[in-house]
């Protein structure tokens, strides 16, 4: 079983990882990987502006390097997106979204314990930002501390109640838990806030195939390939589902269609 994470901050990217066989889930987490070119000229646009605030006072400009950070990271380019969260630091410790941005960055490169630090510091300088607690969830959902991170993921919807991926992780956490019913409410709700979302179905259907409720999984299998049909796992499982119903046929065509996928 495999766990296939799609950014909520910034693009669609996809990972494999595998977790046990009853907890196949897509989850969203941060990182980049598909840009537009008017988002490039935009973020280019951003690094100019940010490198002249900072040429103007580069001793004192934290909030320059701070937003170029940001700039940065979302063009993908890691390294001096770290050197300018560092650098915003190194000016002004207090630097509250530099310590987001940073942690996020850090969770992106895989490094979970500074990332964890670095939000835990977010959220001592401003406990009123949604990002914060939701980012610091993730972490804990990637420590396995699915618990933890639900009381974040429920302060995140909290201060921003439209806010889909943070419905969306709270779901997966419960489903992580095999807390079924607590998870399908949260899928709908992420499905509320943000219909052009595809996860939410799959994600419910994994809910409703564990609770052996293969005609709801069906659905919810098949409307995310109506709307993503790109996505390897949905084939996958709708042939899973297919199977637990008797309908062999239709199995062996959506097997043959994922093994055609990367």
């Amino acid at each position: 079983a495999y766990i296939v994470e799609l950014s909520s901050r910034k693009g669609n990217t996809l990972n494999a990882i595998k977790y046990p066989a009853w907890a196949v889930v897509i989850a969203m987490v941060c990182g980049y990987s598909l840009k537009t070119s008017s988002q490039i000229m935009t973020w280019k646009n951003g690094e100019a502006i940010w490198t002249n605030a900072i040429n103007l006072d580069p001793a004192g400009c934290y909030t320059g390097y701070a937003n170029r950070g940001m700039v940065y990271q979302n063009m993908g380019n890691k390294e001096q997106a770290l050197a300018d969260y560092n650098k915003s630091l190194e000016i002004n410790p207090s630097t509250a979204v530099a310590y987001l941005d940073r942690g996020a960055l850090y969770s992106d490169m895989g490094k979970d314990t500074l990332a964890l630090n670095d939000l835990n510091k977010s959220i001592e300088l401003i406990n009123t930002n949604s990002q914060a607690f939701y980012d610091r969830g993730r972490v804990f959902s990637k420590f396995g501390k699915d618990s933890l991170a639900i009381l974040d993921f429920d302060k995140s919807i909290e201060l921003n109640p439209r806010y889909a991926y943070a419905y969306m992780n709270r779901a997966n956490s419960n489903l992580m838990l095999k807390k079924y019913d607590l998870a399908i409410p949260d899928y709908e709700k992420a499905i509320e806030c943000n219909p052009e979302l595809d996860l939410p179905y799959y994600n419910r259907g994994v809910c409703y195939y564990n609770k052996n409720d293969f005609n709801h999984a069906l659905e919810d299998f098949s409307k995310a390939i109506s709307m993503n049909a790109s996505v390897k796992p949905y084939f996958q499982y709708r042939a899973l589902t297919y199977t637990a119903l008797g309908k062999n046929a239709e199995a062996a065509a959506d097997n043959a269609k994922a093994q055609q996928m990367q």
